[in-house]
C-alpha cells in the first residue's frame, strides 16, 4: 500500500477522486438544503410553470403569439427571434 502512495500517478489519481467526491458531496448537500428549506415554506420546484398562461404580450414575433400562450412557447419565440437578428 505504501508503494501505491510513493507512485505518482496513483497519489494523483487518488487525489482527484477525493477532489470530485468532497466536490459532489457538497452539491449533494446543497440541493437537500435547499429542497428542505422550499419544502418548509410550502414552495414547489419543478417545470409545470412552462404551460401555464404568461399574460404578457411580445412587441416583435416571428410566430403568432397572444398573451394566453404558455411559458415554453414564449421561450421558442424569444430563440426564434435571437437566430433571425444574429
Amino acid at each position: 500500500m505504501v508503494s501505491l502512495l510513493r507512485n505518482q500517478k496513483v497519489r494523483n489519481a487518488l487525489l482527484q477522486a477525493l477532489y470530485v467526491g468532497s466536490l459532489a458531496a457538497m452539491v449533494l448537500a446543497c440541493v437537500m438544503i435547499a429542497r428542505r428549506n422550499l419544502a418548509e415554506q410550502g414552495i414547489t420546484s419543478g417545470f409545470d410553470f412552462l404551460f401555464k398562461s404568461t399574460g404578457w404580450d411580445v412587441n416583435f414575433s416571428l410566430l403568432p403569439a397572444t398573451a394566453n400562450d404558455p411559458y415554453w412557447w414564449f421561450f421558442l419565440i424569444g430563440i426564434i427571434n435571437t437566430l433571425f437578428l444574429g
